[in-house]
């Protein structure tokens, strides 16, 4: 099986490496234009890595820039220009660079190793497959097919590896930060803050609610021999923007901010933790904890039962399926069926965005920000797919081809905002 997945792993990453880097170019030249080199990638990357990019582009075409672009770069460009190019793609930068630089790592070890478990590929996979979604590439579909069609054929159960603490830049009992620059010292001090977080239930008149703790310590040394590293004006953050302050964290302390809400909540909680290490705030950092897996596991399982249950991804692969015949050399007959097969659709969707309409408020999510962010927007580019079956009942005398090719294209659209909804679910308590 680890030759399967050797070979498995080198397909998905070439349709991981074609479609982000066919989104990156996009995105910066519709915020550069012609500059999208220059500002948008140059910009990302320093020392060896830039001089290296550097030396390959004065060796080649003008053209073919886009081709330089590989794993090492996607991470350190989209944290470079998150907001106002990325960040609709990936609300968690922290996350996303996370998976860029994962994806790297196990890159490295395919390539140099030369071999790769099946359980490594499928983490794999998730991260590619979450990437390219999110980028709204369609490569996520293939590379999704590939990664169930794995799963299909392998006969045992293979158990996740548990991924070294060297491939993550951040675990769900301590999450560590991105650095802003590449400098050991730096990398040190931020290690020094200690996060922990826990979920405890309460029995409230208002119903089951839940508390949040987050736990910071100090965990400099204390010794007279050792700088004294000090945080200042800890800021916590939720997603619905109630803030929590710590002044001052000495070497050795420790101290908490507390969050209460209904425990359906917890697929939407979403913290940032803002720090300064210096009172002129030339040293500053951030982080985004994440709820402990086991925390929010019984909630996340019913939600993914629900959404299941709705058999939206089931439904919607098969029009994709049966609509993909459409072409000029179609009898007019044939033309005429799959007119009334992408109104059976059609009528299918409306009854699951109602049904999808009660998951979401049955798990009170938020439409700003994560799951239920993602879940808006599935039920968006449902109403778009029967959107387009109007028009393609409206338009008799017009070319039916070009009207069921919108109509495929919208499908496309929804099986991708599946895709986001599970990759999005997968985050939650940093499963």
């Amino acid at each position: 099986m680890s030759q399967d997945a050797y070979d498995l792993f080198g397909k998905c990453h070439r349709l991981y490496i074609t479609g982000v880097r066919s989104a990156i170019r996009q995105r910066l030249t519709d915020q550069f234009d012609e500059e999208w080199w220059e500002q948008g990638v140059l910009t990302s990357l320093w020392g060896p890595v830039r001089e290296q990019i550097e030396a390959e582009v004065e060796k080649s075409d003008a053209g073919t820039k886009q081709f330089l672009l590989d794993s090492r770069h996607f991470g350190y460009i989209v944290r470079k220009h998150h907001s106002p190019v990325f960040s609709n793609a990936f609300p968690n930068s922290l996350r996303a660079f996370s998976q860029f630089r994962q994806l790297t790592t196990v890159r490295n070890e395919w390539a140099h190793v030369q071999e790769i478990s099946i359980g490594r590929f499928r983490q794999a996979a998730d991260m590619m497959q979450d990437i390219l979604a999110a980028l709204n590439r369609e490569e996520a579909l293939e590379v999704e097919r590939i990664r169930r069609q794995a799963m299909t054929e392998s006969t045992t159960n293979v158990a996740e590896e548990p991924i070294k603490e060297a491939d993550l830049e951040s675990q769900p009992t301590e999450p560590k930060t991105v650095l802003a620059e590449p400098v050991d010292n730096w990398r040190q001090l931020q290690a020094y803050l200690y996060t922990e977080q826990r979920v405890e239930r309460m029995d409230t008149d208002r119903g089951e609610m839940v508390e949040v703790t987050v736990e910071v310590q100090n965990t400099a040394p204390e010794s007279q021999d050792w700088p004294s590293v000090v945080f200042r004006d800890l800021t916590f953050t939720d997603a619905g923007g109630e803030q929590q302050h710590i002044a001052e964290l000495r070497p050795g302390q420790k101290n908490a901010a507390k969050f209460r809400m209904a425990r359906e909540r917890l697929l939407s909680f979403d913290l940032s933790l803002a720090v300064h290490i210096d009172g002129n705030e030339l040293l500053q950092f951030s982080r985004q904890p994440e709820l402990p897996s086991q925390a929010t596991a019984e909630i996340r399982q019913g939600f993914t039962d629900d959404f299941k249950m709705l058999g939206i991804a089931e439904f919607v692969g098969e029009a994709v399926e049966a609509l993909s015949i459409a072409n000029e050399e179609l009898p007019y007959g044939q033309m005429v069926k799959l007119r009334e097969s992408a109104r059976a659709f059609s009528i299918r969707v409306d009854e699951s965005t109602k049904e999808l309409n009660d998951v979401y408020r049955k798990y009170k999510l938020d439409k700003s920000r994560g799951l239920g962010a993602r879940t808006h927007e599935l039920h968006n580019t449902l109403t778009r797919f029967r959107a387009t079956v109007e028009e393609l009942d409206q338009a008799i005398g017009e070319t039916d081809v070009n009207k069921l090719k919108e109509v495929q294209a919208s499908l496309t659209d929804a099986q991708l905002a599946v895709l986001r909804v599970e990759s999005e679910l997968r985050s939650v308590g940093g499963s």
